[in-house]
């Protein structure tokens, strides 16, 4: 498991190291924990998914809702989210699968993992196309 500087977590999102900063305090108000070592927060590889799930999410919703979100899904991640069509139950799991991509591909190997996204996007071309 990696552990992610401020810094670093702001390239990969593609943020000013603030917004990062401002991204992480809203996720801890609205209930997502981060790790801390001696008092200092430590951004982990799951952290990572957390705030790229945030940016995606913070383009459909403000701010706040966003972390909402976010923070229910890392406190209860069997919960059940209501959706309209099959086509956004695909496209939330592919949306997943790519999050786990990089973990996936060290844990499991590389082929495997890539043909999984694969197929899961082959997957969400066709239910869009019969949307």
């Amino acid at each position: 498991m990696g552990i992610w500087s401020f810094k670093e977590a702001a390239e990969v999102l593609e943020l000013a190291e603030s917004s990062a900063r401002r991204w992480v305090y809203s996720l801890e108000n609205a209930g997502y924990q981060f790790g801390r070592k001696e008092k200092r927060r430590k951004l982990t590889d799951e952290d990572m998914i957390a705030l790229l799930k945030l940016k995606l999410l913070s383009q459909r919703m403000n701010l706040e809702e966003a972390c909402a979100v976010v923070s229910d899904e890392n406190i209860n991640p069997e919960r059940v989210v209501m959706i309209d069509s099959d086509y956004e139950v695909a496209e939330k799991e592919f949306e997943e699968e790519l999050f786990k991509l990089d973990s996936s591909i060290f844990w499991k190997g590389g082929i495997q993992s890539i043909e999984r996204v694969k197929e899961m996007w082959t997957i969400l071309k066709q239910k869009e196309q019969h949307s």
